[in-house]
């Protein structure tokens, strides 16, 4: 347990969640497992009371706000190993259900905790190996009707992956696996609308919460979901997905493996013209673009390819992660340097973003190759040499993730990712619009070679 409190010391520091906070995550994440009898409870439950949780010694309370999360946590522990009447596992799960409760108190799909098995799949991911499906996933938040829906959407498919084999585009949103619907909302928001429901009787309000209760008992939250998207080899799920222009749900079967995608690749076109393709943004790319870049002589024009590159990630002791150090490399060997975007920490905190003047490499003209995959990271550099050496955009709108965020693996294979910054351009443009290409493609002229033509 003192592991986990020096974890738990660790993370806050890094957040700066007070234990009003942590408190608060706590009971939101206790919700998305709640029985039939605790829904009925909360019908009974006048609302005030529900964000008013006090220990049962009462030594604190959610308004103790100055309260060291960890001790709080500790003295919750006591009360959980001596007064809980069923097994409740091991100490360590219930450490990370806090801590996945503190950053879902957060409200933020770019801020989380990843438990040792996410935590590991996704620094592999940052690295070119992609085990699951195969696919880049965002948590899109949207709100209908008062309600905050928050739907696994597909932002990048790597290419031979089992998600591209089996036909998943960007932008597929996916609404169950094997039949269990992925949990979209909070379910009080259900339990809300029955208890607000005039003209129905007892009865009939008890029947709407048991089919409530069963929904979410069946259901999968989204880490479980998640999981199951990004982690193993031989695993065949069945998923549901909605795609913008179907008027129908899709089915399609996909078996996971291991994908692993080259971080960078560079050929000659012929004639003076050169194509650099970046799939992500790691070391391991910024060494193998470094090597690429001078090894080549003077060029007439460079290809820059970013399309399906979901960006990168500020890392924190890892430098072999930092895809943000390397993207700062990329456009100082392209441009020399010079203000190549801000970023914004606050509203009133904006700082130029100050690429430091290198040795240019010679090309007479930059392009760059860009589709909705293009998102965060790479869609500043592309902004970057847009602004900076007057590079030509070319593609689809680009997805508009200008959120960079902090990435820290923990000690016992568990991460935190943590929103750290918006990116904006370096004339002040919120990359969060996406970017508009200067020569706009079609979806289907964008993903074959004909895109590559378009750019010579």
């Amino acid at each position: 347990m003192k592991k986990f409190l020096r974890r738990l010391g660790a993370v806050t520091g890094l957040v700066g969640v007070t234990a009003g906070a942590f408190w608060v995550g706590r009971q939101m994440a206790s919700h998305a497992d709640t029985s039939l009898w605790s829904l009925q409870r909360l019908i009974a439950t006048d609302r005030r009371h529900l964000a008013s949780i006090e220990l049962a010694d009462g030594r604190f309370a959610l308004q103790d706000v100055n309260v060291p999360p960890a001790e709080v946590f500790e003295s919750v522990l006591e009360h959980v190993r001596h007064d809980y009447v069923r097994s409740y596992g091991t100490e360590t799960s219930l450490g990370d259900g806090a801590l996945s409760g503190m950053f879902a108190s957060l409200n933020d799909p770019k801020t989380d905790f990843l438990k040792p098995s996410l935590g590991q799949a996704h620094t592999d991911a940052l690295q070119g190996r992609f085990y699951g499906i195969g696919v880049v996933l965002n948590v899109l938040q949207t709100k209908q009707k008062d309600v905050d829906y928050r739907y696994l959407t597909v932002t990048d498919v790597m290419p031979n992956s089992p998600a591209q084999k089996a036909g998943l585009q960007d932008g597929d949103r996916i609404t169950h696996i094997d039949g269990h619907w992925i949990i979209a909302y909070s379910i009080l928001d259900d339990v809300n609308r029955i208890q607000d429901e005039t003209g129905k009787s007892d009865a009939d309000k008890q029947k709407e919460l048991e089919v409530v209760a069963n929904k979410f008992k069946d259901g999968y939250s989204l880490s479980k979901a998640i999981e199951l998207l990004t982690t193993g080899i031989g695993q065949t799920h069945q998923l549901t997905i909605v795609r913008p222009g179907e008027a129908a749900p899709l089915t399609k079967t996909v078996t996971t493996a291991l994908t692993v995608v080259p971080s960078v690749s560079y050929r000659l076109l012929g004639d003076g013209i050169g194509y650099l393709r970046i799939q992500l943004f790691n070391q391991e790319s910024e060494k193998a673009f470094q090597q690429a870049l001078a090894n080549i002589g003077p060029l007439k024009q460079l290809i820059v390819d970013l399309r399906q590159n979901p960006g990168g990630v500020e890392a924190i002791n890892t430098p072999n992660l930092d895809g943000w150090h390397a993207a700062q490399t990329l456009i100082g060997e392209l441009t020399g340097g010079g203000k190549a975007g801000i970023i914004e920490k606050h509203p009133n905190d904006r700082s130029p973003i100050m690429i430091a003047a290198s040795k240019k490499l010679p090309v007479q003209k930059i392009t760059v190759l860009v589709d909705a995959g293009t998102a965060n990271i790479a869609e500043f550099v592309a902004a970057a040499l847009h602004d900076l050496a007057h590079a030509q955009i070319v593609g689809t709108h680009t997805e508009g993730d200008d959120v960079l965020q902090l990435y820290a693996p923990l000690p016992d294979g568990a991460a935190i990712e943590i929103a750290t910054a918006h990116l904006l351009t370096a004339t002040g443009t919120d990359l969060s619009r996406g970017l508009t290409p200067d020569i706009s493609l079609t979806p289907n002229q964008v993903d074959t070679d004909a895109a590559i033509q378009r750019a010579e």
